[in-house]
């Protein structure tokens, strides 16, 4: 190679060079608006709620969770925002956070509701009826719920005075316990056993809680 064409090799890989140095420093181009994608789960069972509709209070966005719990918000305003989840049978959602640039990944989780006359627990299906709360199977058979007795179960890690000062607290008395841990308990007079049930779920102590239900009744 000439010392004339070795020049102009060179100046030409010097230019290819000054190129790549300034693409590597270009920085990546990042959305100017926001999406949260995530998941919609029952918080007792960590299953995943389908149908729940997951909205923002002030844009226009909304999704409604597939058969995994999934959703989708997309295109969103940066700015501060509710977060709302809705789902029949389920307490409502309200969560505030800011919408940023980028994606945000989120798990939601929603409590079941005693409220009304309908609540799914662990995947169950109850229904009150004149005052009545009944589980009902797939098949629409109804089996009565006891009104003054819960059955619990605390973590293994949870001392016995800790369950102890649980029980005053909630007002229930101790009728017996099994060898597996398991307690039933009976609750105030006039209490709602899937009230309850909710209650002792909710405390970061109690590792299952159920109604107790028995009886063939009806159809529904």
């Amino acid at each position: 190679m000439t010392a004339s064409k070795n020049r102009g090799y060179n100046i030409w890989m010097f230019v290819v060079a000054l190129g790549l140095i300034a693409s590597c420093g270009q920085p990546s181009e990042t959305s100017a608006f926001g999406k949260i994608t995530g998941y919609v789960l029952d918080k007792f069972s960590e299953t995943p709620i389908t149908g729940a509709v997951v909205q923002l209070m002030l844009q226009q966005a909304s999704d409604t969770t597939d058969s995994q719990g999934a959703f989708v918000l997309d295109n969103l305003e940066p700015e501060p925002e509710t977060l709302i989840v809705k789902k029949k049978f389920y307490e409502h959602l309200s969560l505030a956070l800011d919408i940023a640039p980028g994606s945000r990944d989120m798990t939601l989780h929603i409590v079941p509701s005693c409220a009304g006359d309908t609540l799914i627990l662990s995947q169950q299906l109850f229904v009150k009826k004149d005052g009545q709360w009944y589980q009902v199977d797939e098949t629409g058979k109804a089996f009565l719920v006891n009104n003054s007795v819960i059955t619990a179960k605390f973590w293994a890690d949870v001392s016995a005075e800790e369950i102890a000062a649980f029980h005053i607290a909630m007002g229930v008395e101790v009728l017996r316990e099994n060898i597996l841990g398991f307690i039933d308990l009976k609750i105030p007079d006039g209490a709602d056993p899937l009230c309850m049930v909710l209650e002792y779920l909710s405390s970061d102590l109690v590792e299952i809680a159920e109604p107790n239900a028995y009886g063939e009744y009806l159809y529904f």
